[in-house]
């Protein structure tokens, strides 16, 4: 697979604390990477950086060869589609213009969904379990769904070369996790790369792609799930021991020992 993001030794500082420091990865066009690591390790500031929306004080992000500092905003927009951690502050929007916001980057703020992108818009609603709520304000979901509508918004156009989620399971219930998931392999099988972190470790190994783990803004490790999250590598990246743990039913999951067990004399 090509070269679609090349980071070249970037850091990034925020006053007096570094958040990225001299950190080189290359993300391959087509891939889904899922980055984990502890709060404050570095994985919003990258995905940040990947989207154009924080400037790097050293070092080199190229997209596709091209540097991304070049880039227009607009242009950003048009080839990488993100979501933050952070909600707009908006809730008299309905949920549709919400969604059909996705659109903005190739049509403009001002365009009208056509029959084709209505589709899509109720597609993508039907995927995410909120069509009941297209017609609805912002303000009169819940969280999960709000965050769902959110997603959609960064899924909806299947323009983007490239996906970038920070936290994209926030606030999700477990039983709505799977249709995230689904959604985010179906946009991976139509060639779009994905690079989304994540919290919720037990999701990890159904992604199913390289999993980056970041501690003190710079990369730990790379690989398989089943390599990054061993009982060593885990420990390093939260300070606490930890297991994957898989059944031969197909459960899987993360376990991390508790304050009562640390405290265990093992004498």
């Amino acid at each position: 697979m090509a070269i679609l993001f090349d980071l070249k030794d970037i850091s990034v500082q925020y006053g007096s604390v570094s958040a990225l420091h001299n950190f080189s990865y290359q993300f391959l066009s087509g891939s889904i990477t899922t980055i984990i690591g502890e709060n404050g390790s570095g994985k919003s500031t990258l995905l940040n950086c990947l989207a154009g929306l924080v400037p790097t004080h050293s070092g080199a992000i190229c997209f596709e060869g091209q540097m991304l500092s070049n880039f227009s905003p607009l242009e950003i927009a048009q080839s990488i589609s993100s979501l933050g951690q952070s909600d707009v502050k908006i809730s008299d929007m309905p949920v549709w213009m919400r969604v059909s916001q996705g659109f903005y980057p190739h049509e403009g703020a001002s365009f009208v969904p056509n029959a084709e992108q209505q589709n899509a818009i109720e597609a993508i609603a039907e995927e995410l379990a909120f069509h009941h709520c297209l017609h609805r304000q912002l303000g009169q979901l819940s969280g999960g769904e709000r965050r769902r509508v959110n997603l959609a918004r960064a899924l909806v156009d299947p323009r983007p070369k490239a996906i970038v989620l920070d936290e994209p399971f926030a606030n999700i219930d477990i039983g709505h996790q799977p249709l995230v998931i689904d959604a985010l392999h179906k946009r991976h099988q139509t060639g779009q790369t994905i690079i989304c972190a994540v919290q919720q470790l037990h999701l990890v190994p159904e992604l199913n792609g390289t999993v980056l783990g970041m501690r003190g803004g710079q990369m730990e490790a790379s690989g398989a799930a089943s390599d990054i999250l061993t009982d060593a590598q885990l420990e390093k990246l939260f300070n606490r021991k930890g297991r994957l743990v898989q059944t031969t039913e197909g459960f899987s999951g993360v376990l991390f020992e508790t304050p009562k067990q640390r405290g265990k004399n093992p004498n």
